[in-house]
This record gives structure tokens, C-alpha cells and sequence, in this order.
């Protein structure tokens, strides 16, 4: 999965420090990442040196707040350019939806510009504090945004939403849907947010019956994964059908709910890898392509699902 970038470590501890030129800056427009992409060493993000005013206007901006710290790579900081205008853009990069990240290479800087958008987001969408309205500052120890107003003293903490993706069996089978009005058409499994109140076993059981019409048991956990394109934490789960045969899409947000012999899985069209390579469980991006996987490839693990 992409998050899996051994033997290169992510260090996610909040220790800001004055950017040096071999850092990475992040530049986000929207949806869009400032981004090279080479044919042979893959995509790539500027560095402070590539600043039209060099280290020089790096360490201006860290001051004004304006450069962030994000975090580090094995021995490099990544920073964000919170604001900027195009003559302060470095030369040779261009704009590119962030989506992209999902097909390329290396995975450590896919990895990081996907973790990068996640913390932009959250920067863009605080800008005032959601208490009183007044602007908002970064704190001076960890990761948060304060309130400027003394008298407010709200302290804002990135934020990360819970969703399950849910893997159902039933016996050599299992159920792959297809979402509606989504611009990937791709397989994707039964997958929803948690709910305030709810356990994430319970968010299995609903977002199946809910989507699917099917019930199910024997819920277990599989694997997390943090998905920053969206700010979630995935948690993946597999269950088993009690009632496989009145199985219907909910017509809303899955067009296609259907169950796949594992004989018959075919993912092409649906695999995002980052390589060249056939996929497999190693080299998928995301849980749910890898969750599929993992049912086609290691039915001794799933042996005692009911069969019908």
C-alpha cells in the first residue's frame, strides 16, 4: 500500500526548524500538487534551493509563517508554501491533480505528497477559528492551530476521519461493487464513514445492509491504512454473508453490487499499482485493491467461510 515506504522512515513528530536547500517545499492549488514527473525517476517535488529567491526567501516565508514545517523524510523536512504567487514558483514543475499520486513512482514521494495534502487541507480549511471567528496562529509546541484571540484560547488539532472498508466472503465469493456518480469506475468494496456513537464493527454491519441489503457476521479486523488524499484512516474488515442470496445495490451511491468468484477476479481497469509490475498485494496503492487481492491469493485463510 502506499503508506508502506520501508526501509525509508516517516517521521511525523512536530519539530520545527528553519528549512535548509535541500528540503522539499509542497505547493498545493486546490486539488492540484506543484509536481516534475520524469519518465524514468518518477515524480519528484521542488526543493528550497529551486525557490526563485532560494534559501534566502524560504527562511522570509518560515518566519512569516507562510512556509510550514510538515515533517520529515529519513533525514530531509518537507514544508508547505501556505501562500504564494506565480514569479515565487520554481521553474520546470507544473500543476497536477493530486489523483495522479495513486499511479506513480517513488512511492516515498507519492506517500509524502499524499500526507502533504492532508495537512494543507486542514491548514486552508482553519484559517479562523470556528469558536469566535478571529484568525488562527500556529502553536508554539505541536501540531495545531490557536485562536489569537486571549480570550478565546481554542487550540485546533488536525483532524482524521474514521471510514471501514469492508471486505464480504461467501464461501469462494466475494462482493465487489461499483460506485455511481464517482469518477472511478474501477472494483471497490462496501466501504462508509463511522458514525458518532458507533464501534467500527457495528459501521461494518450497517454500511453492508444499508448498501447491499445483506446481513453479516464473523467480523474481523485485516489491516488500517491513513489515506490523506481524503483525510480518513481506513480501517478494513472482512465479514461473511448470512443472507448472500437477496443481495441488491442501494441504486444511490453503488451502481453495481455483485458477487466474484475468486477464480474470476480480474482487476484490471481497477488496479492502481506503483510500478510497472502485475499487482499484487505488495504494490497496490490502496487497501481495497489490496483487501481484493488478498482474498484471490490466500484462500487458506478464509477456509472456513460458509459456502453455499
Amino acid at each position: 500500500m502506499i503508506q508502506r515506504i520501508a526501509p525509508h522512515v516517516y517521521h511525523n513528530e512536530y519539530t520545527p526548524q528553519p528549512p535548509q536547500a535541500e528540503d522539499i517545499v509542497f505547493i498545493f492549488r486546490d486539488r492540484e500538487i506543484y509536481a516534475l514527473q520524469d519518465p524514468e525517476a518518477g515524480v519528484s517535488f521542488p526543493q528550497i534551493r529551486a525557490l526563485p529567491g532560494g534559501l534566502t526567501q524560504a527562511l522570509e516565508a518560515y518566519a512569516a509563517q507562510t512556509l510550514i514545517f510538515l515533517f520529515r523524510l529519513d533525514d530531509r523536512s518537507c514544508y508547505l508554501l501556505r501562500t504564494w504567487e506565480e514569479a515565487q514558483l520554481p521553474a520546470g514543475y507544473s500543476f497536477e491533480n493530486t489523483f495522479y499520486l495513486r499511479r506513480m513512482n517513488p512511492q516515498l514521494m507519492c506517500f509524502a505528497g499524499m500526507t502533504a495534502l492532508h495537512l494543507a487541507v486542514w491548514y486552508r480549511d482553519n484559517r479562523f477559528c470556528g469558536r469566535c471567528g478571529h484568525p488562527t496562529a500556529l502553536h508554539h509546541i505541536e501540531r495545531a492551530l490557536s485562536c489569537t484571540d486571549p480570550a478565546c484560547t481554542n487550540i485546533i488539532y488536525p483532524r482524521i476521519s474514521p471510514a471501514v472498508i469492508v471486505g464480504v466472503t461467501w464461501g469462494d465469493r466475494i462482493l465487489v461493487t461499483r460506485y455511481r456518480d464517482r469518477p472511478y469506475r474501477g472494483m471497490s468494496l462496501v466501504a462508509g464513514f463511522c458514525e458518532i456513537g458507533e464501534e467500527a464493527e457495528q459501521t461494518v454491519a450497517r454500511e453492508v445492509l444499508e448498501e447491499t441489503g445483506v446481513h453479516v457476521d464473523h467480523i474481523r479486523y485485516y489491516a488500517t491504512q491513513p489515506w490523506g488524499f481524503d483525510g480518513n484512516l481506513l480501517l478494513g474488515y472482512y465479514c461473511e454473508a448470512v443472507d448472500p442470496e437477496v443481495i441488491r445495490p442501494d441504486g444511490e451511491e453503488l451502481a453495481v453490487a455483485e458477487w466474484i468468484p475468486r477464480s474470476e477476479i480480474n482487476t484490471d481497469g481497477s488496479v492502481m499499482t506503483l510500478n510497472s509490475a502485475p499487482a499484487d498485494e505488495t504494490n497496490v496503492t490502496s487497501l481495497t485493491l489490496t483487501m481484493i487481492l488478498h482474498f484471490r491469493d490466500h484462500p487458506e485463510d478464509f477456509a472456513s467461510d460458509r459456502a453455499r
